[in-house]
């Protein structure tokens, strides 16, 4: 999550391989992609952390000074594919050695042999 966490880790990991300089030089560049975004949100899927999770994630957005969305999730797509309950109606499934084309018709892609 962008936010002041993300710039200390991003600046411990840095300086051990890069100058002062360069360091400042990679942290502005990183905090320059930030500025392209106004809004952070946390997808809640129902997990044990969301509440600390999505305060977390409003504090960063309170720091950028972006808007903060919390919206409620449904995590039986994840747990499906997580499970291996692939249906071919919500999943591409793709076997070896098959590579992936576009389709022209609603279903967007297609296995191609």
């Amino acid at each position: 999550m962008p936010g002041p966490d993300k710039i200390e880790a991003l600046k411990a990991e840095l300086s051990q391989r890069y100058d002062a300089d360069d360091v400042a030089f990679l942290l502005e560049s990183e905090q320059g992609l930030w500025a392209h975004h106004d809004t952070a949100v946390y997808l809640d899927l129902g997990t044990d952390d969301a509440e600390e999770a999505a305060d977390y994630a409003r504090r960063c957005a309170d720091w950028l000074g972006w808007k903060f969305e919390r919206l409620k999730g449904d995590p039986s797509l994840l747990t499906a594919l997580l499970t291996g309950d692939w249906d071919s109606q919500r999943f591409l499934i793709v076997p070896p050695g098959a590579r992936i084309g576009h389709s022209t018709d609603a279903a967007i892609l297609r296995v191609d042999a």
